[in-house]
Order: structure tokens, then sequence, then C-alpha cells
């Protein structure tokens, strides 16, 4: 496997392993419902960071 796939499976693992986190943080106890509508509002807040995080990688370190 070609290790910008490897690099790519371990950010996506990373971005949804800190939503679930900042989700469960953030819980306050209305069921699965609630707790996926956190899980989703973390993901469109994590995904843009990390695009403008690997585009700054990639304009400065490549």
């Amino acid at each position: 496997m070609e290790s910008w796939m490897i690099a790519v499976l371990i950010a996506v693992g990373f971005i949804v392993w800190m939503s679930l986190e900042f989700a469960t943080d953030q819980d306050r106890g209305d069921g699965l419902r609630g707790f996926l509508k956190l899980f989703k509002q973390n993901l469109v807040v994590m995904i843009p960071l990390f695009l403008v995080g690997g585009v700054v990688y990639f304009l400065l370190f490549r």
C-alpha cells in the first residue's frame, strides 16, 4: 500500500476519533439522536481544519 494511502487512512481515523471524543464531551444525555447530532456538528468543524492543515503542510514542507 502506498504511504500516502496510509496517511489518509490515519487522518480519517483521527478525524472520526476526535469528533467522537468531542461529541462524548458535549453529550447532555439526549440519547443516540442527540449524540449523532453532536458528532455531525463536530465533523463539520474537524474536516475543514484538517483540510487547511493539509494544504499548509504541502505548501510549506513539500
